[in-house]
């Protein structure tokens, strides 16, 4: 996946896991709101969009050698869904994921030296 695939991507699925929260909550506070129906489609829609960054991110993390990237959405979906009390960390493993994730080089290897019997 490219530099710029990865970014759009990604940075559109996480502005709507923004989008979703705040639409959930102004909707709540309507006549007649179902809170624990709306609770329950908030969760599944943000678990679908964590999901596709994971993806993302893995996808790009292949591509770069970096298969460790996909970590941090699925971190950051941890925090948002579950340890929702511990504010911000989503926010900063999605930087750290888009960060990690935008150079295109792939880590230099390390030739191997033979051992020399002496």
């Amino acid at each position: 996946m490219s530099n710029t695939k990865f970014l759009i991507i990604y940075l559109i699925v996480m502005v709507l896991t923004y989008f979703w929260r705040f639409a959930f909550v102004g909707a709540a506070f309507g006549d007649g709101a179902d809170i624990e129906g709306m609770g329950n489609a908030m969760n599944t829609i943000m678990f679908l969009s964590y999901a596709v960054m994971a993806y993302v991110a893995y996808s790009r993390g292949k591509t770069i050698g970096k298969g460790y990237l996909v970590a941090f959405p699925i971190v950051g979906a941890v925090f948002d869904l579950i340890l929702i009390f511990i504010p911000f960390v989503p926010t900063i493993m999605n930087i750290i994921t888009i960060v990690l994730g935008m150079p295109d080089s792939k880590p230099a290897e390390v030739p191997h030296q033979e051992e020399h019997n002496t």
